[in-house]
């Protein structure tokens, strides 16, 4: 099993590679411009966070952005979550739909924005 995980590994850092050599002004163009909606956005819905952040991540491990801070991807979306926010933040049940997509994206610029922690 743990042979198969290397495997795996080994594989994804390949493809990696592969794909910063192949399209890095590309690249660099989608990690910014997901920086900037990140940034900028006031209401995110779960599921354009979900892509962003997972952009974001790439860029990390790419050593492409460092205007961010690492983050804990599996984490961060977890309390990003409808759910997760209405129930930390005791949001009222008459939550209306932006609300909860606006302290999201408040939550996800305090967490992975550098000068904001």
């Amino acid at each position: 099993m743990k042979a198969i995980c290397l495997n795996i590994i080994d594989d994804e850092e390949k493809a990696r590679k592969k794909l910063k050599e192949s399209d890095l002004l590309g690249i660099k163009d989608n990690i910014y411009c997901s920086f900037g909606l990140l940034k900028y956005a006031k209401i995110l819905s779960y599921e354009e966070s979900l892509e962003l952040l997972s952009i974001i991540r790439l860029g990390l491990d790419l050593d492409i952005i460092n205007e961010v801070n690492d983050f804990d991807y599996f984490e961060l979306i977890n309390k990003i979550s409808d759910s997760h926010i209405i129930l930390d933040l005791e949001i009222s049940s008459s939550v209306t739909d932006d609300e909860p997509d606006s302290i999201r994206a408040d939550l996800i610029r305090k967490k992975i924005l550098k000068g904001t922690d």
